[in-house]
């Protein structure tokens, strides 16, 4: 059991490849739609909030050593609690399972296999992601030390290369459609870093036990910057009332970008990285999914 933990450079790139899924599907179009042109201030302050949340976590979990969100619960409310946090992980795995296939799917079709039916496409990806995932998480794991830096670096590279079309002048008003809208109302898109939920689980998959701290800490921030990064740059781009296809932002980036002329090729280097991104986040659904069924099931 001991070979299938994950040391810690391991976690804190897992947890970064599930921002990145969010960030490469188009995650900061909605943070931008819902809050106008301060939606670089909603995001430093909704990172600050993800950050303080963490930090709770990690004071919570402080006193359950080696435990999960689903252990905590039934300290905390008995079996029934725990069964109802379980449940409400398990239905929400699903949806984004099915959300990561839909939109990967829609995003290669759009760009590539526009004559192809959805369907095919998803059909394809279900396939090579089940093949994948014969090799489990540790593998898997391993072969994300790779392409989540590669992932990175090439965001950060078109994101370089968009400096030209900048405008700043499309940070403004710095308060969007107001201060109530950006941090009241803002304050919900809290819940788009989806890393918290795999954070409440990741304690038992650590293989140092008492690094979770600097796991969670690490993989918050480097999420938060990422976050962070991409929304201003698309913002000093697009003017935030553009519309565009859902999940293309970052390849009409690249369009626009010193890049351009092969802009196609550098998608498709996305892509590629992004069909193994999800298929590892597809396993980390997976083995997430194991210990909410595992410890309740006897229960239900």
């Amino acid at each position: 059991m001991t070979n299938s933990k994950l040391e810690n450079l391991e976690a804190i790139a897992l947890i970064v490849l599930v921002m990145s899924n969010k960030i490469i599907l188009n995650l900061q179009k909605t943070i931008i739609s819902n809050v106008g042109s301060s939606s670089w201030i909603n995001a430093i302050y909704v990172s600050i909030l993800t950050t303080l949340i963490v930090l709770l976590t990690i004071r919570l979990f402080k006193n359950f050593p080696n435990s999960d969100i689903l252990d905590v619960s039934k300290y905390l409310g008995g079996k029934l609690l725990k069964t109802l946090v379980a449940i409400f992980y398990i239905i929400s795995f699903l949806l984004i399972t099915v959300l990561i296939v839909r939109s990967f799917s829609e995003s290669i079709k759009i760009v590539y296999f526009d004559n192809l039916t959805l369907p095919i496409v998803i059909l394809f990806f279900v396939v090579s992601a089940c093949i994948a995932n014969l090799f489990g998480l540790k593998v898997i794991s391993k072969s994300n030390l790779i392409v989540a830096p590669l992932v990175l670096l090439t965001v950060v590279l078109i994101l370089l290369a968009s400096i030209q079309n900048f405008i700043p002048q499309r940070l403004f008003p710095i308060l969007g459609h107001g201060i109530k809208e950006t941090f009241l109302d803002g304050s919900s898109n809290v819940f788009l870093f989806t890393i918290l939920a795999y954070i409440y689980l990741l304690p038992p998959l650590l293989k140092e036990k008492k690094s979770y701290k600097n796991v969670a800490i690490i993989s918050t921030s480097i999420s938060a910057i990422y976050l962070i990064i991409n929304i201003i740059c698309l913002q000093l781009v697009f003017p935030f009332i553009y519309d565009t296809q859902e999940h293309l932002s970052i390849y009409l980036l690249v369009r626009m970008s010193r890049l351009r002329r092969c802009s196609t090729k550098i998608y498709f280097c996305i892509l590629f990285c992004m069909d193994v991104i999800s298929t590892m986040l597809l396993e980390l659904v997976y083995v997430l999914c194991n210990p909410c069924y595992s410890k309740t099931h006897s229960f239900i």
